[in-house]
C-alpha cells in the first residue's frame, strides 16, 4: 500500500515538472506577442487614429469612449490580432514620449522637421554634443525617422503651444533680469546718477492676464500654420451644394451640425468616404434628437 503511494505521488511530481516549462514558455509568447510593435502595426494604429481625430472624436485632450471602442475593434480587424485598448494606450504613451523629444529638437533656432522623410533637419551639428548630454535620449533622434509626427502634433497641440509659451516666457524673463542687472551696475559705478529700482514681479494672475491676447495670437498662428482655420456657416453650405446626390434629411442635419465651430472645420477637411460617413452620422444624431423631443410631448399630451 505505501509502495503504491509513494509511486503516486512520484507520477504526479514528474507531471508537474513537465508541465511548469511549457505554462511558463506560453506566458512568455503570449507577452512578446502583444508587446512586438511593428512599424506597420503603428502605421495601422496612427492611421485608425487620425480616423477618429478627424471624425471629431478627440475632445479635451483625450478620445472618447465611443471612439476608444471603434479604434480597438478597427485595429483588430485590421491586423487580425486581439489587443485591448490598454495595449494601445500603452504603445500610443511610448510614440508621445519619443514625439516629445523629436518635437524640442525640431523647435529648436535653426532646427526643423522634414515631412517627407519623417526626419529632423539638424541645424548647427557642434550643438547635437551639448545636446545629448543634457538628454541622452537625444541620440536616438539624430538618423531614426519618426512617422508618428504628424499626428500626434494633432494631438498634442494644445501641450506643445503650452511649452512653448512657458519657454518664451522664461527667455523673456531672463533677458528682463539680465538688463535689470545690468542697469544695477552701471548706477552703482556712478555715485551721482540716482540707482534705478527694479520692480518687484507681478503676481501671476496679472501676468497670465497681461499675456492672454499674446497667447491666443500664438494659438491662431499654430492652427493656421496646421490648417485648423476657422470656417464660416457660409463656406460649409457652399461646399456642401457641391455634393452629389445628397437628401435633403442629410443636407439639413449638416447645416444643423455647421452652427458648431469645430463641426465646421472637420466638415471641410473631410472628403470621400470619410466624408460620407460623417454626414450619417450627423443624421443619426439629428433623429435621435427628433425623437427625444417628441416623446416629452407625447406623454404630456397624454
Amino acid at each position: 500500500m505505501l509502495l503504491r503511494l509513494l509511486l503516486a505521488v512520484s507520477v504526479v511530481l514528474v507531471y508537474l515538472m513537465l508541465d511548469m516549462p511549457t505554462k511558463r514558455v506560453a506566458a512568455k509568447s503570449v507577452r512578446e506577442r502583444t508587446s512586438n510593435w511593428t512599424n506597420a502595426l503603428d502605421e495601422t494604429m496612427l492611421r485608425i487614429l487620425k480616423q477618429e481625430y478627424m471624425l471629431g472624436n478627440y475632445v479635451a485632450g483625450q478620445f472618447t469612449n465611443d471612439a476608444w471602442t471603434q479604434i480597438v475593434s478597427a485595429f483588430n480587424l485590421q491586423t487580425g490580432l486581439t489587443y485591448t485598448k490598454a495595449h494601445i494606450k500603452n504603445r500610443l504613451k511610448v510614440l508621445k514620449k519619443s514625439f516629445s523629444l523629436y518635437h524640442t529638437l525640431a523647435t529648436k533656432s535653426g532646427w526643423g522637421w522634414d515631412p517627407d522623410r519623417n526626419m529632423l533637419i539638424i541645424g548647427d551639428l557642434s550643438d547635437w554634443e551639448d545636446m545629448i548630454e543634457a538628454n541622452p535620449q537625444y541620440a536616438k533622434c539624430k538618423d531614426r525617422p519618426f512617422p508618428a509626427f504628424a499626428i500626434l502634433e494633432l494631438l498634442c497641440a494644445n501641450t506643445t503651444i503650452a511649452k512653448h509659451q512657458d519657454k518664451t516666457v522664461l527667455d523673456t524673463n531672463d533677458r528682463d533680469n539680465s538688463s535689470n542687472t545690468s542697469h544695477d551696475v552701471s548706477s552703482s559705478s556712478n555715485p551721482r546718477k540716482r540707482k534705478r529700482t527694479v520692480p518687484k514681479a507681478i503676481p501671476e494672475p496679472v501676468q497670465t492676464g497681461r499675456r492672454r491676447p499674446k497667447i491666443a495670437k500664438e494659438r491662431l498662428r499654430y492652427e493656421n500654420a496646421a490648417g485648423l482655420r476657422v470656417y464660416s456657416i457660409e463656406d460649409c453650405i457652399d461646399k456642401l451644394e457641391t455634393l452629389p446626390n445628397i437628401s435633403s434629411e442629410a443636407f439639413l442635419s449638416a447645416c444643423e451640425a455647421f452652427k458648431d465651430e469645430h463641426d465646421r472645420s472637420i466638415f471641410m477637411r473631410l472628403n470621400g468616404p470619410l466624408l460620407n460617413m460623417w454626414i450619417d452620422r450627423q443624421v443619426a444624431k439629428h433623429s435621435i434628437s427628433a425623437v427625444q423631443a417628441v416623446l416629452p410631448a407625447q406623454q404630456q399630451s397624454t
